[in-house]
């Protein structure tokens, strides 16, 4: 029992850990993150917020998975719809309190590529818990099983085609936003950061959390 506690307490850590990177990507006024990107322009396209932007494409990655796995297609799957909705949750939570407003270029580059070691670090916590992963996470999960290639690899060309779909609904609804230069360093380096952290941690966390190691 106090192993699935630990677990759960991780998990749920790794979940906010994951929000908080979502929210300073936004602040950097560089451009954020590709699936945040492509939030960003799905929640002013539709007048939501930001939370919910994310709670509904997450949904979408879940039915993908179904369409993908089938008969395979599990509770921890399913699962990934309670993480959309908690994810959500802790992103709208986040950015009711915090505003960050980075001086100069070195201030913004700095928050920017801490941003993304910050959701690198939760990808990692996350997927070594072995739970639920998040929504995107488990879909490039299973893409990569699919196409026997690294996660990583399959990560960057996820990210790149999720920009670039965020960009293409922020032009048909106005104008796009959230994309910059941070979108391209975290379209190139983001998959590389969890590859670095999860050699580095990946099988400490699962030690922890009372999970077989890689």
């Amino acid at each position: 029992m106090k192993k699935i506690m630990t677990r759960f307490v991780i998990y749920v850590a790794g979940l906010f850990i994951n929000a908080l990177g979502i929210t300073l990507s936004t602040y950097t006024g560089l451009g954020v993150a590709c699936v945040t990107c492509f939030c960003t322009n799905l929640h002013n396209a539709l007048g939501i917020t930001l939370g919910n932007a994310f709670t509904l494409w997450y949904c979408v990655y879940v039915f993908m998975e179904f369409l993908m796995l089938r008969k395979d297609f599990g509770v921890k799957n399913l699962l990934q719809l309670g993480f959309a909705f908690i994810l959500g949750f802790f992103t709208d939570f986040i950015k009711s309190f915090l505003i960050l407003e980075p001086v100069g270029l070195v201030q913004q580059l700095t928050l920017l590529f801490v941003s993304l070691w910050v959701i690198a670090l939760s990808v990692v916590i996350l997927i070594n818990c072995d739970l639920v992963p998040s929504a995107p996470d488990g879909f490039v999960q299973v893409l990569s099983k699919k196409l026997n290639k690294s996660f990583g690899n399959v990560k960057v060309i996820h990210d790149i085609s999720v920009a670039s779909a965020g960009v293409l609904i922020g032009f048909l609804h106005s104008k796009p936003e959230g994309l910059g230069i941070a979108t391209v360093i975290a379209a190139v380096t983001l998959g590389k950061m969890i590859g670095v952290l999860d050699r580095v941690m990946g099988n400490k966390v699962r030690k922890v959390c009372g999970v077989a190691e890689k």
